[in-house]
């Protein structure tokens, strides 16, 4: 039986912790101000949609805005628009390929939205703090996440792309790497202390697309890989 069939039988020992982030927060709730990123409180887009406002509801691991954006025709709306400032609304994605032996390392993941272990890929937020750029932030997810260094860094997303939206209501955006023979490192650093995660080597690549047809990866994670299959055949590795 191939590796994605076995995935929904597998489960990680149960959490023996609640994660609680007491992050400061990215505003002052329940105040309108000036819009956190956008620099004015009535912003265009191209299409004649018009943010008027927007407040925040909630901050801690995520923060959620009340947006009030004008339509074209008049209507105005209000709507949760979710995202990180705290990463700059930033997130890295990375798919660890090995070309010797052809096989992608995943990792299995506790996930809370849906309250079970899911199959994902190497995955985290963008920290200015901690981070000097972008291919410092997937390095570093690298090592804690799956124990890996060095290796060739590829980015997926066209020169001119701003990375990929999370999704219709949030802020954030994604940006997806192909990390090509990396190598093992004995002393990783430390996860952080909300995951609890168990590395998968050795899936053949050729089992990928059955993986993501399965339903067991996320949406972030199915489209990773799909656009990382696709570069390791345009590369011929």
């Amino acid at each position: 039986m191939k590796y994605w069939q076995n995935l929904a039988k597998r489960r990680l020992p149960k959490m023996s912790h609640t994660a609680c982030f007491l992050s400061p927060s990215a505003g002052t709730f329940g105040s309108r101000s000036s819009i956190s990123g956008i620099h004015n409180a009535s912003v265009c887009c191209s299409s004649g949609f018009q943010i008027k406002d927007e407040r925040i509801l909630h901050s801690r691991y995520k923060t959620i805005y009340d947006r009030i954006v004008r339509y074209p025709d008049g209507r105005e709306i209000s709507f949760d628009i979710e995202g990180n400032p705290r990463s700059n609304f930033r997130s890295v994605l990375a798919f660890p390929y090995d070309s010797k032996t052809r096989t992608v390392t995943f990792v299995r993941e506790y996930h809370p939205g849906v309250n079970d272990v899911v199959t994902g890929v190497v995955a985290g937020f963008f920290d200015p703090v901690k981070h000097e750029s972008i291919e410092a932030a997937i390095r570093a997810e690298l090592n804690e996440e799956v124990h890996l260094k060095n290796g060739t860094l590829v980015s997926l997303m066209s020169f001119e792309s701003n990375g990929l939206p999370r999704d219709k209501y949030s802020r954030d955006r994604f940006d997806l790497f192909l990390a090509l023979d990396c190598e093992i490192d004995a002393n990783p650093a430390q996860l952080d202390f909300e995951e609890s995660i168990e590395i998968v080597r050795g899936v053949p690549l050729l089992e990928v697309p059955q993986l993501v047809t399965s339903g067991e990866l996320n949406m972030s994670a199915a489209i990773l890989c799909l656009l990382a299959t696709r570069k390791i055949e345009e590369l011929g590795l």
